[in-house]
């Protein structure tokens, strides 16, 4: 992939991403700080958080990556379905 830098890396970060199997990828924001990328969202798991940032680590060539993702694991409670009690 070629590496760009400037308006162009952030346009094309936010494309990657927006069109990325990964379907919860496209909750992802793109945004340029100084000399670094800003990514920033929520995502379920920190495996999507890295997949993120792996996607992106080409295009941005020379500008650092900051990865603000948040990661929002369900509550136990709700991950456990409720028992039905049959009588």
């Amino acid at each position: 992939m070629t590496q760009l830098v400037g308006k162009e890396a952030i346009e094309v970060a936010q494309q990657i991403l927006d069109s990325s199997h990964l379907y919860d990828l496209r909750n992802v924001h793109v945004e340029r700080h100084g000399d670094s990328i800003l990514l920033s969202g929520q995502l379920k798991s920190y495996y999507l958080k890295q997949q993120a940032q792996e996607l992106l680590r080409e295009v941005v060539c020379e500008l650092r990556l900051d990865n603000q993702i948040e990661v929002r694991q369900q509550a136990q409670a709700d991950a456990i379905p409720e028992r039905v009690k049959v009588e």
